[in-house]
């Protein structure tokens, strides 16, 4: 599981993202659904929401009307993080433990007092939550987004483990530098640990490349 941050200034265009994808996104099935005489679908599923209920729009409005009550100053108001899961977890888990780690998720981060909405997604190959919180709570109270990144990691590790999904690797700060990417999918190849335990012994073992090569060809690979 890979859980991406993210703040905004805006509950609407959040809002609206979350519900139906980019301007270009929702203005295609529309005009697909206008074709073929067909209901329009949005592209994201109203998965849970917290002291908020509706559409896009309403949300957002509602999470604006409490933001200009209690903090009118705050600019970026919305943490919207998403999560998303390996493609191979696709039908791993049940809707009950996917609510179960939505909702855990904003326990986790600490959203008693906060009104957000989760909208899933299923246009790609993983499936993907998207979180809209409105971080000023009902409270009046501003939720603390100090050390975002290291808790939403320390959730999602965590939720790997409970729940028996594909594990995520930590990218070392050189590979970060050259990929902008500080986290990835383990490669879960039962056959690996065993190829790079014989790599590491035969380099050991040999003198040359070529003599390398016939150790390795000999216990079966293909090089």
């Amino acid at each position: 599981m890979i859980i991406k941050t993210g703040t905004s200034k805006s509950y609407k265009g959040s809002a609206i993202y979350n519900e139906h994808g980019s301007k270009q996104e929702m203005k295609q099935r529309q005009a697909e659904a206008k074709e073929f005489d067909e209901l329009y679908v949005p592209k994201g599923e109203l998965y849970h929401s917290q002291y908020c209920a509706g559409d896009s729009s309403e949300i957002a409005a509602q999470m604006l009307e409490l933001k200009k009550e209690l903090n009118p100053k705050l600019e970026k108001c919305a943490y919207t993080p998403s999560m998303n899961f390996a493609p191979e977890d696709r039908n791993k888990l049940s809707e009950v433990q996917k609510l179960e780690i939505v909702k855990g998720f904003s326990e986790y981060m600490g959203f008693a007092q906060n009104q957000y909405s989760v909208h899933r997604h299923n246009d790609k190959d993983h499936e993907h939550f998207h979180f809209l919180v409105n971080r000023v709570g009902l409270d009046g109270k501003t939720w603390n987004d100090s050390f975002c990144k290291r808790r939403e990691s320390e959730f999602a590790r965590n939720t790997e483990v409970n729940y028996g999904l594909r594990q995520v690797m930590m990218k070392s700060k050189e590979r970060l530098k050259m990929t902008g990417k500080d986290e990835e999918f383990v490669n879960q190849n039962p056959y690996m640990p065993a190829f790079k335990k014989d790599i590491d012994f035969f380099i050991k073992e040999s003198n040359t490349f070529k003599e390398f090569k016939e150790k390795m060809e000999d216990r079966g690979y293909k090089l």
